[in-house]
């Protein structure tokens, strides 16, 4: 029976030695699958560093197109607000050297009126000056008449008085063409100047007439400028609106672009973490290890992380191509408004045209009331005229018949004065001297005085006509001075747009060369940091392996030790068994155990 013990000691211990060493084995290889498993963590690292650094550098080739993209688009807009700003300077210098023409056309215009109405005042004062000259050469025939008789009645007193009567008659008859002389010199100097105040009349009428048509000419141009001006501006914002569409359709195929690139990154993880997950299980598989505890953990892990490298790469992908939706929308947004400016500076545009001609129109309407008012005044007048006439004619008849009547008295008085007349033709003489010459110093001073008027209205004339010239040189020059200085703000104007255009342009290149540097510096911080991440995965990988073989290398150490200890309790029990064959030595060599690595 001891022998029995003995066999089933070594049994128990042979069971142990061998679990010892499949306990060894088992953790040696759960420890190749996880140094496996790192391997594969590297090595998609490595991959990880290759792929993101491509799409790194594919996005900065993007970036750096874009930028270079705004640069060209900055460039040609500042092209454009050059080309603006050069048509407007145009505009303006042509519209100045207009305003200039009809400011000389309106001096030239008053000018020749002024010259028109200095003839007619000339004439006149012409007709007004020969009427006073005629009247004084027909009282000076008066007076001489007058005197001739009084010198004969003198001479021939005795003879006159038995011809007095005769000389009376003849005095009648004298008086009687005296009467009609006066009333021919009444009615031609009222012709004068009833014609000379209706030649006055239509000349203002048609003064006013002509200023009533230049208010609508320059209405008219006005609404021709302020359309050509709205045109001009309303195409610019079609013009900008349809900037604004063709970059929004802009963004739009780039949202487009954006949605298929990031639906083709989605494919690719996916298909590489099957691509991972398929390595794995054929790793696994290959090793002998069923899809459970540890390695199906593993295999979860690696699925997740290409499940949230996926699901990243469609969040990146959607806020980039909501991005560029919301810019597309925006700059469609942008459009719709200044078409909709457009139309509303066409209305109010309208809507000036319409005010600018109904204010000419009343202004004209207000030219032409004022013409008829003259020509009232000109009626009023030319019938006060005529009334005058009528009654110096009336009057003028009046006295001949007073005259010729005390003529007539004179007749038959002759006898009784005739003792008196020559006391009384002495003095009827000096009476005709006297008056001959307070009358002739009446017309003399008639003349002088017509002539003083003459000379200040026609100097107050020639001073308008100076004036006016004055006037519209002065306009001229400040209009001319005016055009210079809008002239110079537009160029100005150019020369800031065309610095600040080369600056954006310069700046925006500026700004691509650094996000291609940006990107490559990424694109090397990536590689670096992933391949860093595959030496450390390397280097676990390796660890994991020394701690395998260690397990091993403790377990056959620790199946030496039973089986020392078995044998160890044999040799008590059994000391016969293993001393017989030596009982001459007197010490136990304890056996020896052969560790197979």
């Amino acid at each position: 029976m001891p022998i029995v013990g003995a066999i089933a000691a070594v049994v128990g211990a042979g069971a142990a030695v061998a679990g010892a060493v499949q306990s060894g084995k088992a953790q040696k290889k759960a420890a190749d699958q996880a140094a496996a498993t790192e391997e594969e963590n590297a090595r998609r690292a490595e991959e990880n560093a290759k792929a993101w650094a491509e799409a790194n550098e594919q996005q900065t080739a993007f970036n750096y197109a874009e930028a270079t993209l705004d640069a060209d688009i900055t460039r040609q807009k500042t092209a454009r607000d050059l080309a603006f700003l050069s048509g407007q300077k145009n505009y303006q210098a042509d519209a100045y050297d207009r305003a200039i023409g009809t400011v000389n056309a309106q001096t030239a215009e008053r000018s020749d009126a002024l010259t028109r109405q200095i003839g007619a005042t000339t004439d006149l004062l012409r007709v007004k000056s020969g009427s006073l000259t005629r009247q004084l050469g027909t009282t000076a025939d008066l007076f001489a008449i007058k005197e001739a008789g009084i010198d004969r009645q003198t001479a021939n007193t005795s003879e006159l008085l038995g011809i007095k009567d005769e000389a009376l008659r003849r005095q009648m008859t004298t008086q009687a063409a005296l009467i009609g002389l006066r009333g021919d010199t009444i009615q031609r100097d009222a012709e004068d100047e009833i014609a000379a105040l209706l030649g006055q009349s239509g000349f203002e009428r048609a003064a006013l007439g002509r200023k009533a048509a230049q208010t609508l000419s320059e209405a008219s141009a006005a609404v021709l400028a302020a359309e050509t001006r709205t045109g001009f501006e309303v195409a610019n914002l079609e013009a900008s609106a349809s900037d604004l569409d063709a970059q929004s359709q802009a963004s739009l195929r780039r949202a487009g672009i954006e949605k298929a690139l990031g639906a083709q990154e989605q494919l690719r993880l996916r298909a590489q973490g099957e691509r991972i997950a398929g390595a794995a299980r054929a790793q696994i598989g290959k090793a002998g290890v069923s899809l459970s505890g540890s390695a199906l953990d593993v295999m979860a892990d690696q699925a997740g992380e290409a499940e949230m490298e996926r699901l990243a790469a469609k969040y990146k992908a959607d806020i980039t191509v909501d991005s560029y939706v919301e810019d597309a929308r925006t700059k469609g947004v942008r459009a719709v408004q200044l078409r909709t400016q457009g139309t509303q500076m066409q209305i109010l545009g309208a809507l000036d045209a319409v005010n600018t001609m109904a204010t000419a129109e009343y202004q004209a309407a207000e030219l032409a009331g004022q013409a008829a008012e003259i020509g009232r005044r000109t009626s009023e007048s030319v019938g006060t005229l005529e009334r005058r006439r009528v009654a110096d004619l009336e009057t003028l008849a009046i006295e001949g018949k007073e005259s010729l009547a005390g003529l007539e008295t004179s007749r038959r008085t002759l006898a009784v004065e005739g003792r008196e007349s020559l006391g009384a033709l002495d003095a009827a003489r000096q009476t005709l001297y006297v008056e001959g010459r307070a009358q002739a110093d009446a017309l003399v001073d008639q003349v002088r005085t017509l002539d003083i008027e003459g000379k200040q209205q026609l100097g107050s004339l020639r001073a308008d006509l100076a004036t006016t010239a004055r006037e519209g040189a002065d306009k001229v020059l400040a209009l001319a001075a005016e055009r210079g200085n809008t002239l110079t703000n537009y160029d100005e104007q150019i020369a800031t747009t065309k610095i600040q255009g080369e600056q954006q342009e310069a700046a925006l290149r500026r700004e691509a060369e650094q996000i291609k540097k940006k990107g490559e510096i990424d694109a090397r911080n990536i590689r670096l940091t992933q391949l860093a991440q595959a030496a450390d995965f390397r280097a676990s990988a390796a660890a994991r392996r020394d701690s395998g073989s260690a397990a091993v290398t403790a377990s056959y150490l620790s199946a030496g030790a039973s089986i020392l200890g078995t044998a160890g309790k044999l040799a008590t029990q059994f000391p016969t068994f293993f001393n017989g064959s030596s009982s001459s030595s007197a010490s136990t060599s304890a056996p020896t155990v052969v560790v197979d690595p």
